[in-house]
C-alpha cells in the first residue's frame, strides 16, 4: 500500500519560498525609494548627487545675466508679484524705469548664507529688442564687523580680565599675568581656523542660494541665462 504523495507538500514549500522572495524584493524597493517606485539606476543617482555637490558653474562674484523679451517695467512688476507670493525674500525696487520705457531699473534681494548674508542687486535695461538683467552681489558688512570686534575684545582686554578674575577668585592662582597670557592667547588663536572655515561654508551656502534666486528671476520673466 502506497503512502501519501509528497507532491502537494513540495508545491507548498516552493510557493512559500517564492512568496518570501517577492516580499523581500518589495521591501528593498520601498526602502530605496520611499514610495514603492523602483529607484533609478545607481549610476544615474551618483551623477545627480555629484551635480548637486558641484554647485553653480559660475563664480560668486560673476553671476550670469538673464535675457528676456519683456519690457523692463514688466520685469520689475513680475518680480514684485513673485515677492508678494513670498518667493523672493527681501525684494525691493531701488530705481524705476522712466515712463517712456527708457533708462534702467534696479532692484535688490536677499541671499542667505548662514552667518554671512549677501545682497543681490539687479540692473534691468533694454538692449535692442530684448531686456537684460545684470546681477552683482556684495557681502553685508554687519556680521563680519560684529565677529571681528568680538574676537578683538575677547583677545584683549579679554586676556587681562580673565587673569584678574582668576587671581581674585582663586588664591592659589599665580599672580604673574604672563601665566594667563601663555595659555589664553594661543587658545584664542586656535579659533581663527574655525572662523575661516565658518566663512567658507557661509560663502558656499550663499553661492547656492544666489543660484536659486537667479533661477527664480529667470523663470518669473520667461528668460534665459547668459554667462557674464
Amino acid at each position: 500500500m502506497k503512502g501519501p504523495s509528497k507532491q502537494p507538500m513540495c508545491d507548498m514549500v516552493r510557493r512559500a519560498a517564492w512568496i518570501r522572495v517577492n516580499i523581500r524584493e518589495s521591501e528593498c524597493c520601498m526602502n530605496a525609494s520611499g514610495t514603492g517606485v523602483t529607484p533609478p539606476p545607481t549610476g544615474e543617482r551618483e551623477s545627480d548627487n555629484e551635480a548637486e555637490r558641484a554647485g553653480p558653474t559660475w563664480a560668486l562674484d560673476a553671476p550670469p545675466s538673464v535675457v528676456t523679451t519683456k519690457q523692463p517695467a514688466e520685469v520689475l512688476e513680475g518680480l514684485s508679484t513673485l515677492s508678494r507670493r513670498g518667493r523672493l525674500p527681501g525684494f525691493r525696487r531701488l530705481q524705476e524705469v522712466r515712463p517712456d520705457g527708457s533708462g534702467a531699473g534696479r532692484f535688490a534681494a536677499d541671499v542667505f548664507g548662514l552667518h554671512y548674508d549677501r545682497e543681490l542687486t539687479g540692473v534691468v535695461q533694454r538692449e535692442g529688442d530684448r531686456t537684460r538683467i545684470v546681477f552683482t552681489s556684495r557681502l553685508r558688512k554687519k556680521m563680519p564687523v560684529v565677529i571681528a570686534v568680538v574676537f578683538i575684545l575677547a583677545t584683549w582686554p579679554g586676556a587681562w580680565l580673565t587673569h584678574s578674575m582668576l587671581e581674585t577668585y582663586f588664591g592659589w592662582y599665580p599672580s604673574a599675568s604672563w601665566v594667563t597670557y601663555a595659555w589664553y592667547i594661543p587658545l584664542m588663536l586656535l579659533s581663527i581656523p574655525v572662523l575661516l572655515r565658518q566663512y567658507r561654508v557661509s560663502m558656499s551656502t550663499a553661492h547656492s542660494e544666489m543660484a536659486e534666486v537667479i533661477e527664480k528671476v529667470r523663470a518669473a520673466v520667461d528668460g534665459t541665462l547668459e554667462q557674464a
